[in-house]
């Protein structure tokens, strides 16, 4: 704006100075300054006033003719008039046609003042160009625009000490996984004890890291399905505070979008909840009924099963049953959609249960994705058998949740009043055994508790407390079996196996007792025991010469241990324990990397970045094995000793896998090798690695010791050169 009006200014300047030269007349040239709606005006070297538009009358009150000869920052507001003389003698020094800015006060002639802004240049000698006669430029009237920045300003004042004075933090996010913030009210203080300066921009640490671990996963994907929807959001969860102190916090926000539909970020507030959920946990436990579907809680159920129990007893013709339903795969549901959609899955089943049962019944809602079921009519086993696949066929029809479909399974217990219960107690531990054999055999199925179901729970029982001597009395040990370089016949590493030195059968290893165990809540602990005694033989053997050459192996077992989250938890064990100067490779079965959800693909990325390197485990038995290689990033595959020992002269299967594993970077380990013969295969196939009795039994601490002071690393030239 301002060189446009310069511009127009010295052009103007130049044609009426040219009309005058040419016919004595500066009419034009009157009429042209007369025009222009800023004021136009020089001065001479000392800034004294040498020209003036008319407009000079409208925006001061002094008419032109009066002002000239005056020095122009005599006009100047006394709090400005420095600034002024500094800007006229800043323009001496400037080169031609470089303009300079300026803001200030004018006086008024009424006494009042006008803000203005003066663009300007130097004015140059005609017949010298080197010398500065003063200086040209105009003057526009900002009020308007000053007194507009001076509100929003007051308003922006007001607005931060009122969001301030708030019993909350009011913010504003990027949506990304560390919830960056780009705003943060003082309210943040109070909070989380952080100042705004700390979590703004992630300086200090990013918010993400001060919502609760179990609650993260679960607010992203409640507030991606907001977005999503291009809806606000409402969540609540738990805070860790600087003094390390928890807070439940209501959050509450919209998405901030492009006029594309992008998301630009987030905005919105959060309050701290935590006496208004403490209240809420105080009624919870006092209430006899639970809040979200309004069904009798695990406490009534019980006293109405006791009352059931009571009332049979000693009664003919009095009968009841107890059904014990669980939503199969309800973890995978809350990862996938968050809690609150998988708990409006339990909502919707509870509604369709109350549609099948009678006014004789009780269902109840006795954890997130259990229910139970109390029948107290007399029915026979073939009514409860219907009854039971009634249950199962409601809760298969696809569920409408925000407009998707989501399908789901039950498993199912039962326990009837003809085994004679005393307490309502036994009979709900009866139909937990049952219920829990459904689960174990697949789900989507139902158990009915009998005396075979009954001999197998105290087999179980048995098993447990047996482990349990076992591993009190340091029966259970880690031995270690070495894999060799078939192309070498050195060590190339050690695999980890779990050993059971048993009493009375000998030695055990893991593949001979966990599946006994696979029904009791002993294989976590069983793999504590065995990473405690793995990361201690680990800390003793690094300072041995040949341990920084071999790499160590871990295999996965047991069914209940088929859970990413806990592989996590045992590889971080292990990563913390090892030597940085050796590699640790994990042996996953396929039935985990088979599952292919979510949890599983972040597994295997954090895995990845802590350079783990994955074994798919017993490749060749299953039907998905190519499947399963295809979509998941193997460093190395162990195949199924049956596929080696069943192989004939040619071996095309062993060839075709060994040539297909080695076309996509995958080492081969051939498993459990026992016989020359397939030690022969082996190596003509050109399989990487080996591991079996043949080459060497599971060492005990001391003989891998032994080993490992060996230069070369060998186990038994005769059988491995």
């Amino acid at each position: 704006m301002g060189g446009s009006v310069l511009g127009e200014f010295r052009g103007g300047l130049r044609a009426g100075l040219a009309t005058t030269a040419g016919n004595g007349s500066q009419s034009d040239y009157r009429d042209l300054v007369r025009s222009q709606w800023h004021v136009l005006l020089r001065t001479d070297p000392r800034g004294v006033l040498t020209f003036l538009s008319p407009n000079w009358h409208r925006l001061t009150g002094f008419g032109a003719r009066e002002s000239i000869g005056v020095p122009l920052s005599d006009y100047a507001h006394p709090e400005d008039r420095a600034r002024c003389q500094a800007y006229i003698a800043l323009l001496a020094t400037l080169p031609a046609e470089e303009e300079a800015i300026i803001d200030l006060r004018c006086l008024r002639k009424d006494g009042g003042s006008r803000w203005i802004e003066i663009r300007a240049h130097p004015a140059f000698a005609n017949h010298n160009p080197s010398v500065v006669v003063g200086m040209a430029g105009a003057a526009s009237d900002i009020t308007g625009r000053v007194r507009s920045e001076q509100l929003r300003r007051a308003n922006q004042r007001s607005l931060e000490s009122l969001i301030g004075n708030l019993p909350v933090m009011v913010y504003r996010c990027r949506n990304d996984h560390d919830w960056t913030m780009d705003y943060a009210s003082t309210g943040s203080v109070a909070l989380t004890g952080y100042a705004p300066e700390d979590i703004v921009n992630n300086k200090t640490l990013p918010y993400a890291r001060l919502i609760h671990t179990y609650d993260r996963q679960r607010i992203w994907n409640e507030v991606q399905s907001a977005l999503g929807d291009n809806r606000p959001f409402d969540v609540e969860y738990r805070l860790i505070t600087r003094g390390n102190e928890e807070k439940w916090v209501r959050e509450q926000g919209k998405g901030i979008f492009s006029t594309n539909g992008d998301v630009l970020g987030i905005e919105g507030y959060i309050v701290d909840i935590s006496k208004s959920k403490l209240a809420e946990r105080r009624l919870t436990r006092r209430a006899l009924y639970d809040s979200r579907t309004g069904l009798p809680n695990v406490a009534l159920f019980v006293d109405r099963l006791q009352c059931a129990v009571s009332k049979c007893a000693g009664t003919r013709g009095c009968s009841f049953i107890l059904v014990l339903l669980e939503l199969d795969r309800f973890a995978d549901l809350q990862s996938k959609y968050g809690d609150a959609l998988a708990n409006r899955v339990a909502v919707e089943t509870s509604s369709r249960l109350l549609d099948i049962l009678d006014s004789h019944s009780t269902l109840s809602r006795m954890a997130e994705e259990r229910f139970g079921i109390l029948l107290e009519q007399p029915h026979d086993l073939k009514v409860t058998s219907k009854l039971v696949r009634q249950l199962q066929e409601q809760v298969l029809l696809p569920f409408m949740i925000d407009e998707g479909e989501i399908y789901a399974t039950v498993s199912i217990g039962v326990a009837l009043s003809s085994s004679g219960y005393a307490n309502g107690d036994h009979a709900l531990r009866d139909a937990a055994t049952a219920l829990s054999r459904a689960k174990l055999l697949g789900g989507a199925r139902y158990e009915v508790f009998d005396l075979h179901l009954h001999a197998k729970a105290a087999a179980q029982a048995r098993i447990e407390k047996e482990i349990k001597d076992a591993m009190g009395s340091r029966e259970m040990a880690v031995y270690w079996q070495p894999v060799i370089a078939l192309a070498s016949g050195n060590v190339a590493g050690l695999e980890a196996r779990l050993a059971w030195r048993h009493p009375r059968r000998g030695m055990l290893f893991a593949e001979q007792f966990i599946p006994n165990a696979e029904d009791t809540q002993l294989i976590l602990p069983l793999w504590e025991y065995m990473l405690s005694d793995v990361c201690e033989q680990m800390s003793a053997w690094q300072s041995l010469p040949g341990f920084e050459h071999v790499g160590i192996n871990v295999e996965i077992f047991g069914r209940s241990l088929f859970d990413a989250d806990s592989i996590l938890r045992f590889c971080e064990r292990l990563l913390e324990s090892k030597p940085r100067s050796f590699s640790l490779a994990l042996g996953i079965p396929e039935d985990v990397l088979a599952q292919k959800t979510e949890s599983i693909d972040q597994m295997l990325a954090w895995l990845q970045t802590r350079k783990v390197r994955l074994i798919l485990d017993s490749f060749g038995v299953s039907t998905g094995s190519l499947s399963t290689l295809r979509r998941t990033p193997i460093d190395m595959i162990r195949i199924h000793p049956s596929l080696i020992e069943e192989a004939d002269d040619g071996g095309p299967f062993i060839r075709a896998v060994v040539t297909l594993a080695h076309n996509l970077g995958i080492s081969v380990i051939a498993d459990r090798v026992a016989t020359r013969r397939a030690l022969s295969i082996a190596r003509r196939h050109k399989i990487d690695y080996a591991q079996g009795d043949l080459i060497s039994p599971p060492l005990d601490a001391i003989e891998v010791r032994s080993l490992l002071s060996r230069q070369p690393l060998k186990v038994d030239k005769a059988i491995t050169r």
